[in-house]
C-alpha cells in the first residue's frame, strides 16, 4: 500500500532526488550500462509550444521522453472542443504505439509547455525495448500509469465541478513540472479541460482570493500546493499515487 504524502512532501522529495540526473526518469531510473548501449540513439530537443508531436493516424516515426515542459494527448468528437485524455512530462515518454506494435494513434500530441525532450526514432526504440529489460519495464510501469491516468481522468471530467478539475490539472501540471511555477494561461488551462476560458478565469480568481495561487501573464505560481490539493478531488492522488509507486520508488523500479 503507498503511503499518502502531501503534494508539497512529493516535490521536496522529487527535487532532491538523484534519481533525476537524466531529467527524465524513465531514463534515470535505468542502470548505467543500459544507458551507455542506448545513449548514442538520443538526440536533445527543444519542444515549441504548440509543436505536434504525434498526428492523428499517421506513421508514429520518433518516440519523446521529456525532461522540462508537457505535452498533452487530445481528444475529440465531431463538432466539438478537443479535450485533454493525458499529460505526459519528465515522468514519461510520447511513443507508445511504437512498442505496442501498431506504430500509429487516434489522437493528436502537442506541446502545451514548452521545454527540451531526449528523441529516439521508432527503428531505435523498438530494438532497444527488446535488447534493454530495466528500459522495457520502465516503458511498460509508464504504459500501466498512463492507463489509469486516462481512466481516472474520463470520470473526472464527467462528475466533478469545475473547481475540482481546475485544482486537478494545476496539481498534474505542478507534479510534471517539479515546479511551483506553471507556464500557463487561463485559455490553456480552459481548453485542455474543454470548457469556457470565463469559467476557468472565475475559479482562478477564487483559488488566489484564498491565498491558493498567484496569477501574472502566461503564468500561474502556486503559493499553497497542499491547500490547491485539499480543493481538488481525489483523482489526481489517485493518478499520481500509480505514477509514485511505480515510477518514482527505487525499489520498485529497479
Amino acid at each position: 500500500m503507498v503511503a499518502k504524502k502531501t503534494i508539497e512532501s512529493k516535490l521536496q522529495r522529487w527535487n532532491t532526488d538523484g534519481s533525476s540526473t537524466l531529467g527524465n526518469r524513465l531514463l534515470s531510473l535505468i542502470p548505467a550500462t543500459e544507458w551507455a548501449a542506448i545513449e548514442g540513439k538520443f538526440d536533445k530537443m527543444h519542444l515549441r509550444r504548440r509543436q505536434v508531436l504525434i498526428e492523428p493516424n499517421l506513421p508514429v516515426t520518433h518516440a519523446y521522453f521529456p525532461i522540462t515542459g508537457t505535452a498533452s494527448f487530445l481528444s475529440r468528437g465531431s463538432g466539438e472542443k478537443p479535450m485533454e485524455t493525458s499529460i505526459v512530462g519528465k515522468h514519461g515518454f510520447i511513443g507508445i504505439p511504437i512498442i505496442l506494435g501498431t506504430n500509429r494513434s487516434p489522437l493528436r500530441c502537442s506541446v502545451q509547455m514548452s521545454g527540451t525532450a531526449f528523441r529516439i526514432a521508432a527503428a531505435d526504440l523498438t530494438i532497444a525495448f527488446a535488447e534493454q529489460p530495466q528500459f522495457r519495464r520502465n516503458l511498460l510501469f509508464h504504459i500501466q500509469a498512463r492507463m489509469t491516468q486516462q481512466s481516472v481522468l474520463i470520470a473526472c471530467n464527467a462528475r466533478h465541478t469545475l473547481e475540482q478539475r481546475v485544482c486537478r490539472w494545476l496539481l498534474m501540471a505542478l507534479a510534471r513540472l517539479e515546479s511551483r511555477t506553471i507556464p500557463a494561461t487561463h485559455d490553456l488551462v480552459a481548453r485542455m479541460l474543454g470548457v469556457r476560458r470565463a469559467g476557468v478565469t472565475q475559479m482562478l480568481a477564487r483559488l488566489e482570493q484564498q491565498g491558493v495561487l498567484l496569477r501574472s501573464r502566461g503564468r500561474i505560481d502556486i503559493t499553497s500546493p497542499e491547500e490547491l490539493e485539499r480543493t481538488s478531488c481525489d483523482c489526481f492522488r489517485i493518478i499520481q499515487n500509480e505514477y509514485d509507486r511505480l515510477l518514482t520508488d527505487r525499489d520498485v523500479a529497479r
